[in-house]
């Protein structure tokens, strides 16, 4: 498995194909989430297929982005249709909720 915090200081955004709107939707929701749990407002979270450069999830500090591999999504759930803002909805997936928690709390101890 890859570093999945990447301190590189030149980083550049992961390269994905063309995101499906659910991958953006789901981006977005867990973006609006993450201030809570990492204690910071800068944060952007990326979830699509593939992200997480070689693990299931990375923080790159000087993108102030968190990416999390959308494979570890349940096949039976549907990107667009999460509502990660409900406690319940999270348990839907908690596998991909784990490790963006996993990593907002890289995100917090490191400014």
């Amino acid at each position: 498995m890859r570093q999945h915090l990447l301190h590189d200081p030149d980083a550049k955004p992961a390269a994905v194909e063309q995101i499906e709107a659910g991958w953006l939707r789901l981006s977005a929701a867990l973006t609006r989430e993450i201030a809570g749990l990492a204690d910071r407002d800068d944060l952007i979270v990326q979830v699509v297929p593939g992200a997480g450069r070689g693990s299931p999830g990375c923080f790159v500090p000087a993108l102030a982005t968190i990416e999390v591999d959308g494979n570890l999504l349940p096949t039976a759930v549907d990107p667009a249709r999460t509502r990660p803002r409900r406690l319940s909805d999270r348990e839907r997936y908690p596998v991909l909720w784990g490790v963006l928690s996993h990593e907002a709390g890289h995100a917090r101890h490191t400014r």
